[in-house]
C-alpha cells in the first residue's frame, strides 16, 4: 500500500505551511489524496509533491495561481510553455516600468539637491532626455492658472482612456510666448502623441510668481544670442510642485 503522508508531514517535507496547503485544496489546486471521513485528517501521495513544487515555483515568479488550474487538468507541455512565455513578458515590461520609475526617482533626487536659491532666475544648459506628451490647444494669452485647470483636463482625459500618464506637466509657448498647448507627459513612448525632442536645452528656474520676470530674462538673453526659438517649453515637475518651482526651456539646434 502507497505511503500517506498527513498534512503536518506534506507541509515539512515540502517547506510550506499547513494554511497554504489548505489554501491550494479550496483552490482546487491540490486536492488531499486522501480525507478520513471520521475526523477530516487530509493525506497526500507523494506523487503530489510535483504539485506542491510547481505552486511554489509559481509564488517564486509572482505567476497567479489561478493560471494553474488548467495546467494542473491538461498537463500540458504548450500550456505551460504559454504561461511562462505570458510572464516572461509581464516580467520584460515590469523592468521597463521599474526602469522609467527609477530614473524619474533619480532626477527628482538630482533636483531636490541642485535646489538653491541662487540658482533661480539664471540661464543654465541641460540635457533633456525627450518624452511624448498629450496635447490640448489653448488660448495665446490664458493665464497661468487657467492653463493649470487645463492640464489638469488632459490628465483627467488621459485618465478616463486609460493612458498611463507621466510626471511632467507644462505650456508651449511661441516665441513671443503666447500660449499654445498645455500637455501631460506619457508613461510609455508613443508615437501617436507629440515628442518634445531629446538635446541640448537653455533652462531657467524660477517660482511661479517669478514667472513674468523669467520670461523677461529670457527673452533678452535669446535676443542677445541671436536665438530664434520656434517653441519655449514652460516645465514642472508634479512631484517638485509643493516647491513651486518650474523651467523655462528652448532647445538649442545643432
Amino acid at each position: 500500500m502507497k505511503k500517506l503522508y498527513s498534512i503536518g508531514e506534506t507541509s515539512k517535507i515540502n517547506s510550506v505551511s499547513v494554511q497554504a496547503l489548505r489554501l491550494y485544496e479550496r483552490m482546487g489546486l491540490l486536492k488531499p489524496a486522501y480525507i478520513n471521513p471520521k475526523n477530516g485528517y487530509r493525506y497526500y501521495r507523494d506523487y503530489q509533491f510535483i504539485y506542491i513544487d510547481i505552486i511554489k515555483y509559481s509564488n517564486y515568479v509572482k505567476m497567479p495561481l489561478k493560471e494553474l488550474s488548467t495546467l494542473f487538468k491538461t498537463k500540458s507541455f504548450k500550456e505551460i510553455k504559454h504561461l511562462l512565455s505570458n510572464r516572461e513578458q509581464q516580467i520584460t515590461d515590469e523592468i521597463a516600468y521599474l526602469t522609467r520609475v527609477k530614473n524619474d526617482i533619480h532626477s527628482i533626487t538630482k533636483r531636490l539637491n541642485d535646489i538653491d536659491e541662487d540658482h533661480l532666475l539664471k540661464i543654465s544648459n541641460i540635457t533633456f532626455n525627450g518624452c511624448y506628451v498629450s496635447l490640448k490647444q489653448v488660448n495665446p494669452h490664458d493665464s497661468y492658472e487657467i492653463l493649470d485647470k487645463e492640464m489638469r483636463n488632459v490628465e483627467m482625459s488621459l485618465f478616463k482612456s486609460n493612458v498611463d500618464y507621466g510626471s511632467l506637466s507644462g505650456v508651449i509657448y511661441d516665441s513671443s510666448f503666447n500660449s499654445q498647448y498645455v500637455f501631460i507627459s506619457l508613461e510609455k513612448d508613443n508615437t501617436n502623441y507629440f515628442y518634445i525632442d531629446e538635446g541640448n536645452y537653455l533652462k531657467i528656474t524660477f517660482k511661479l510668481d517669478d514667472l513674468e520676470e523669467a520670461k523677461k530674462i529670457l527673452s533678452t538673453f535669446l535676443n542677445k544670442h541671436n536665438i530664434h526659438p520656434n517653441k519655449i517649453y514652460l516645465l514642472q515637475h508634479i512631484t517638485m510642485s509643493i516647491y513651486n518651482l518650474f523651467d523655462l526651456m528652448v532647445k538649442l539646434e545643432k
